[in-house]
């Protein structure tokens, strides 16, 4: 299965059930070099169980140089 497939049942699955087990497809991102989206899968998943604490480290050291992605100010106004 390619990484994008990873990604996008991942977040389907967040999206049927918040607390959804997304592990594998975590390390099938990070093996793969596509950090970016594995963050992104985590940002989702912290947003979606509302761990406010937990998304308020995350923003401050991932997505640095993506200041205009929508699911980091979506986060960031959660805890701002």
């Amino acid at each position: 299965m390619s990484p994008i497939n990873h990604f996008l049942i991942a977040m389907s699955k967040l999206d049927l059930n918040a607390q959804a087990n997304i592990e594998n497809h975590l390390k099938n991102l990070q093996s793969s070099s596509l950090q970016f989206y594995h963050d992104w899968l985590q940002l989702n998943q912290l947003m979606k169980t509302n761990q406010l604490d937990a998304i308020r480290s995350f923003t401050k050291t991932h997505f640095v140089t993506t200041p205009n992605f929508i699911p980091l100010i979506e986060a960031k106004s959660m805890v701002e």
